[in-house]
């Protein structure tokens, strides 16, 4: 196991796709409630958690909102940053995720970054933008 989403209980890191495991509906449609917060985990936030870069994709290409909030106020790109996916990483934040929005706690994805020591990560974030 991978350990990016051990407390959530995914699957490990490339062994299942995600795709086959989200139904078309949601697929298709990310905007769950109008304040932008779900209680649940997105199907872009566990995409980018397991480093799933071709659903992500697919995901964003389709309309996915990268600033959708989850549970404590998580993003999809935290999720990414925590788990070491730096292309997924480029990828949300090229699509206009907020590289400095905060979750409960005050964590950002740098924070997550710096706490997992993805040393390339913290790069990125850094070069684009992100609030030390």
């Amino acid at each position: 196991m991978c350990g990016c989403l051990g407390s959530v209980g995914l699957v490990p890191c490339g062994k299942i796709d995600l795709m086959f495991l989200i139904p078309r509906d949601l697929m298709r449609v990310q905007k769950l409630n109008p304040e932008r917060r779900s209680v649940y985990l997105t199907p872009l936030m566990r995409a980018a958690a397991i480093g799933n870069s071709r659903t992500v994709s697919y995901l964003i290409e389709n309309g996915a909102d990268v600033n959708e909030r989850g549970p404590r106020d998580s993003t999809a790109l935290m999720f990414a940053a925590g788990g070491g996916h730096t292309d997924i990483v480029e990828m949300l934040v090229d699509s206009g995720a907020d590289i400095n929005a905060r979750e409960h706690g005050g964590w950002t994805a740098l924070a997550h970054a710096l706490a997992d020591g993805h040393m390339d990560i913290i790069s990125v974030l850094k070069q684009k933008g992100a609030a030390a």
